[in-house]
């Protein structure tokens, strides 16, 4: 864009002349980088070097000509040798330059990367932006997923189907204590804040609502690599009977995964504990230390 220069994307079995060359792929289907790789003696990529998600970006003599080696383990590790290349290299008008040293052998260190990407709703509301469109949305998303970025937080539609088009990992969420039932006011949470729009998950029949209603809403949609429970930004239930709430919380959101898990059973599922107390994390790190939670 900045250049005005055209850049294509050919087959491995091309054979251009008289332009930079960039071998990008996986070399387990790629035959070019794969033979280049065993004749320089470059170790290959494996999960312990560089590790998951990692690539090798490296200039080298391609039959006489330079050229820069962007090998990827995975669909993910391809996308960040791109983004790493990118960082490296000039972009001026007529010109696009790259480092003749480029040696980069690494893999992120994180397993979980991202979450969420978008505009706030104050920034629509208060500072009257205006809303992102989808091409810009996607724009956005890419850009993070060059940083490093490997999963987002999104809703089914558009924006999932780019996602994982390009191997990137999905976030769906669930409150789960998040709801008022129309007609069971008696279920109210306790929030000392005063928040509305919370059951006590200490009542039965409200419990057995929450799970039912989480439940029907994940088995209409796609599967979600993760799906994230969080324990409140003003939610939870601040009553006796839910003291401590963390406990509650907890054990809640393991039925609320095996309900899931019927109809997505390779979802993973994590929690985030904001607004938990000391005794309410005393109370998660006991219930897990019990006993293996696979589902968790």
């Amino acid at each position: 864009e900045t250049t005005g220069i055209k850049a294509v994307v050919l087959p491995e079995t091309a054979r251009p002349t008289g332009a930079a060359r960039i071998l990008l792929g996986n070399p387990a289907g790629h035959k070019t980088i794969s033979a280049f790789m065993e004749k320089a003696r470059i170790a290959p990529l494996t999960d312990l070097a560089p590790g998951p998600e990692g690539y090798l970006l490296q200039t080298i003599d391609l039959n006489g000509a330079p050229a820069i080696l962007a090998a990827g383990i995975d669909n993910r590790g391809c996308l960040y040798a791109v983004g790493e290349l990118l960082r490296h290299t000039t972009f001026d008008k007529g010109a696009v330059t790259f480092p003749d040293d480029l040696l980069a052998r690494k893999a992120p260190a994180f397993g979980i990367r991202g979450t969420q990407y978008g505009q706030s709703h104050i920034a629509k509301s208060v500072a009257k932006v205006r809303p992102w469109t989808d091409a810009e949305t996607q724009r956005y998303i890419m850009d993070l997923a060059l940083a490093g970025a490997n999963v987002f937080d999104t809703a089914p539609g558009p924006h999932f189907d780019f996602i994982k088009s390009f191997d990137l990992m999905t976030l769906g969420g669930f409150g789960a204590n998040t709801g008022a039932h129309p007609d069971h006011p008696e279920w109210e949470g306790s929030e000392s804040i005063g928040r509305t729009g919370y059951v006590c998950l200490s009542i039965p029949e409200a419990r057995a609502w929450m799970i039912e209603k989480c439940e029907k809403e994940f088995a209409s949609q796609p599967a979600f690599d993760f799906i994230k429970f969080q324990g409140g930004d003003g939610g939870g239930c601040e009553c006796d009977r839910c003291k401590p709430y963390g406990l509650v919380f907890i054990k809640t959101v393991e039925e609320m995964a095996k309900a899931i898990h019927r109809h997505h059973p390779n979802t993973k599922i994590y929690f985030t504990n904001q607004k938990f107390q000391n005794a309410d994390d005393e109370a998660v790190f006991d219930y897990l230390n019990e006993e293996p939670r696979t589902w968790l």
